[in-house]
């Protein structure tokens, strides 16, 4: 798996909790 495919995962996932947190 590539570095940047990674980050980019994990940054959407996290992105993903704060909208949940955020509704």
């Amino acid at each position: 798996m590539n570095i940047k495919n990674s980050v980019i995962f994990v940054f959407t996932h996290i992105r993903g909790v704060f909208c949940l947190w955020d509704d």
